[in-house]
């Protein structure tokens, strides 16, 4: 146990601690199995100390001197170790999951068997280090400094090279790269079929035009990475959170979606054919526009296929309509009667310039005996006031074009235009239309009596 003396005397604080350490060079502080959790002690000179099984859980250690002592089972989980010097220190199964070892030099120190996951070693010092059997799980590596004689697996030590010198000449098929964090890595054009990326943090990482044959991405954190044009052909991403990840023009055939939080996710003009989409959870953020699916299972292990019949496949724009979820609503109001011609070349032409994917009729309600809502569904990407002055636009145009038309076809100006222009037989009609071409038949609600 600790040496009571020494303990009551770091406990004066770091500034009396230091001066007395001067003092007393010749004694090796003893601190073994100490509670100093959550103790600030940066920059205190802890040369030689034995802090053998000590619980530093929290603690400030930033800028402290802890070169050659003995943290053999030391607890350091969450500690700040920012440019601490650990030179030469012997942490044999030290517990260093989530500590800050920031610009830490640990030089020669052995940390063989330690548990790093999720420790920051930024700009860290790893030369001559003894990290055998180490976990690295979640270790940040990026400007890590290590050397020839740094001794730590094949696997940890191809985390570091992807991070620090970058893909070209690695050859990633098949690698081993589970629980990796690559945040931000460049792995654009890498040849990672088969690669097995489990649990590993991907977050911001570049994988533009990648080869992901074949690649076990589940559990991985992909949110904010680009994908656009990646090749994921029966790619395993189950469980993954893909938020805010673009994948555009990405090939996803045949790919596991299950479970993927794939919420703000750009998948436009990405093809999906074959993939599987059971639990994936998006919002109207996700983009689907000119998604390339002829048809999605619904249900793992190529289960519900859609559409059920094996012959039939989705058309064009078929399935950002199935799946798109959500979408904003756009409110047109007709007062004194609606001309449905009009209306109908009118919404045709919207949908040219908005895609037909965009939009959609949602319902339409009479209010009161004459006036109309006419309640468009439309992308949250679509400005919605441009597209109401739009819809009123294209209606007048088309309106002044057919009410010319009527002038001459009825030889008498004015005489039953209103008539001719609200004939159920035309609305119903005009509905029918709209309806083939909206997100979903059963959605188009007719209220009121007309």
């Amino acid at each position: 146990m600790a040496n009571e003396e020494h303990l009551a005397q770091l406990k004066q604080g770091v500034e009396m601690w230091n001066q007395w350490r001067e003092n007393n060079l010749e004694v090796k502080p003893d601190l073994r199995a100490a509670d100093l959790s959550g103790a600030d002690l940066s920059g205190a000179n802890l040369w030689m100390a034995d802090l053998w099984s000590a619980d530093l859980w929290g603690a400030d250690l930033r800028g402290t001197d802890l070169s050659d002592t003995n943290l053999w089972r030391a607890d350091l989980r969450g500690a700040n170790l920012g440019d601490a010097d650990l030179s030469g220190a012997y942490l044999w199964r030290a517990d260093l999951r989530g500590a800050d070892l920031t610009g830490v030099n640990l030089m020669n120190a052995n940390l063989s068997e330690a548990d790093l996951w999720g420790a920051n070693l930024e700009s860290a010092n790893l030369s001559e280090a003894n990290l055998w059997k180490a976990d690295f799980r979640g270790v940040y590596l990026k400007g890590t400094i290590i050397d020839l004689q740094t001794s730590w697996e094949k696997k940890w030590k191809l985390v570091w090279q992807i991070l620090n010198q970058g893909t070209e000449g690695l050859d990633l098929g098949e690698a081993d790269l589970r629980e990796a964090n690559l945040w931000k890595a460049d792995l654009s054009r890498a040849n990672l079929i088969n690669a097995d990326l489990w649990g590993a943090d991907l977050r911001e990482v570049n994988l533009t035009c990648a080869d992901l044959w074949g690649v076990n991405l589940s559990q991985a954190d992909l949110s904010g990475a680009n994908l656009s044009e990646a090749d994921l052909w029966k790619a395993n991403l189950r469980g993954a959170d893909l938020s805010q990840a673009n994948f555009s023009q990405a090939n996803l055939t045949e790919a596991n979606l299950c479970a993927t939080q794939v919420l703000g996710t750009n998948f436009e003009e990405a093809t999906l054919t074959g993939a599987c989409i059971e639990d994936w959870d998006l919002n109207r953020s996700t983009r689907l526009q000119r998604v390339n699916c002829e048809y999605i299972y619904l249900k793992e292990n190529k289960q519900e296929r859609c559409p059920r019949d094996a012959n039939k496949t989705l058309g064009v724009g078929e399935f950002t309509k199935l799946f798109q979820p959500a979408l904003e609503t756009v409110d047109i109001t007709f007062q004194s009667g609606i001309d449905w011609q009009a209306f109908y070349l009118a919404f045709q032409t919207l949908q040219v310039e908005y895609g037909t994917e965009n939009l959609s009729i949602f319902a339409l309600e009479m209010n009161g005996e004459q006036d109309l809502l006419i309640r468009l569904r439309t992308s949250p990407f679509i400005d919605k006031s441009e597209l109401e002055f739009d819809a009123k636009k294209y209606y007048n145009k088309q309106l002044d074009i057919l009410e010319n038309q009527y002038k001459k076809e009825l030889g008498d100006e004015g005489k039953n235009l209103e008539e001719n222009r609200n004939k159920s037989k035309n609305l119903l009609e005009i509905i029918h239309k709209l309806a083939r071409d909206s997100y979903n038949k059963g959605i188009m609600e007719v209220k009121g009596s007309h």
